[in-house]
């Protein structure tokens, strides 16, 4: 939720008496992905990683997951 979403929800419940943020423009979120790998390509990448990339890689391609978040896995 934004900031400009909780102080709506403020203004509502009488918590406030207006939203400072009501006339902030929200920027526009580009989250599209502009190529994913094929199989063939994911196959060629993993066979030319290095032993101990090669799970890291998987990971990324099979799992949603940030790179931080596979990046700070452990085996425990």
């Amino acid at each position: 939720m934004t900031v400009k979403a909780m102080l709506n929800k403020a203004v509502l419940e009488g918590e406030i008496e207006s939203n400072p943020f009501l006339n902030v423009k929200q920027l526009p979120v580009d989250n599209i992905r502009e190529k994913t790998l094929s199989f063939k390509e994911f196959n060629r990448l993993v066979t030319a990683c290095p032993e101990y990339l090669k799970p890291i890689v998987t990971m990324a391609f099979f799992l949603p997951m940030r790179r931080n978040e596979i990046l700070t896995l452990t085996w425990d």
